[in-house]
């Protein structure tokens, strides 16, 4: 599992806000209250050409982008661009553009090798600057909490400090190229930066672009409640709906 704060992914997991649907496809009820979603692992073969931990990849193509081409995606803690990627597909497959924020400097080579071209060697947050980040293989966070050491020192995993440049979404949304800001409409962005995800998302710049859909991560600190009501709360007003948890604390959300 990849561990972010403002870039450094996680495992794949997320809320995503979009026309209400359950985990099957089919309609769901209470899109706007509690944790009525039951969380959904979606299955693909190899060949099918998908990455995302639990298949939010797949689950977004045959729900919602039915095999688009030619569109805009943001994936903020992308890790090396391959493993557990929500994005990979619709870049490598389908010809999506974009931009793949990963400031971990050990695996950031690693997009470019993978063959995208998306990648930004910054992490995101609310505030701008140079910030200490945890590097540890796929555990590594701006957000030092979120760290599981233990879990590092069992599974014989080396951590070390770095200082990584750090961007405001604002900032970040200026990488994409000229023809995804001009259009000024975003198919996907993919959002995995270990508990710091409403942080990124309340520094969000949503007057200047319009984002079809989210999958973010919500996963609490241990013994924390859900962080699915605040995103609720964020997103629902701006006109999403939570369609489904894909991956245990997984949600997807998208604008009808």
């Amino acid at each position: 599992r990849r561990a972010r704060g403002g870039g450094g992914g996680g495992g794949r997991r997320g809320a995503v806000a979009a026309p209400s649907t359950g985990a099957s496809g089919g309609a769901a009820s209470g899109n706007g209250g509690g944790e009525a979603f039951p969380s959904v692992r979606v299955e693909y073969a190899e060949e099918e050409g998908y990455h995302a931990q639990d298949g939010q990849d797949k689950w977004l193509d045959e729900h919602l982008f039915r095999g688009r081409r030619g569109g805009v995606f943001v994936d903020i803690g992308c890790y090396d661009g391959v493993t557990y990627s929500n994005t990979h597909y619709y870049e490598v497959r389908l010809g999506w553009s974009g931009v793949c924020a990963e400031p971990n400097p050990e695996v950031y080579p690693r997009i470019a090798a993978a063959g995208r071209s998306s990648g930004a060697p910054v992490a995101v947050s609310d505030t701008a600057g140079m910030l200490p980040f945890t590097a540890a293989f796929m555990r590594s966070s701006l957000n030092r909490s979120a760290v599981d050491f233990d879990f590092l020192r069992r599974s014989g995993v080396s951590s070390k400090e770095v200082l990584v440049p750090v961007e405001t979404p604002s900032q970040l949304l200026r990488r994409l190229p000229a023809a995804a800001r001009e259009r000024g409409v975003i198919d996907f962005v993919s959002l995995d930066v270990e508990q710091l995800e409403l942080r990124v998302l309340e520094a969000w710049p949503w007057g200047d672009f319009c984002v079809d859909s989210f999958t973010v991560e919500n996963e609490p600190p241990a013994g924390e409640p859900s962080t699915l009501p605040r995103l609720r709360r964020l997103l629902l007003p701006r006109g999403y709906e939570h369609r489904a948890r894909v991956g245990q604390p997984a949600s997807l959300a998208h604008m009808p």
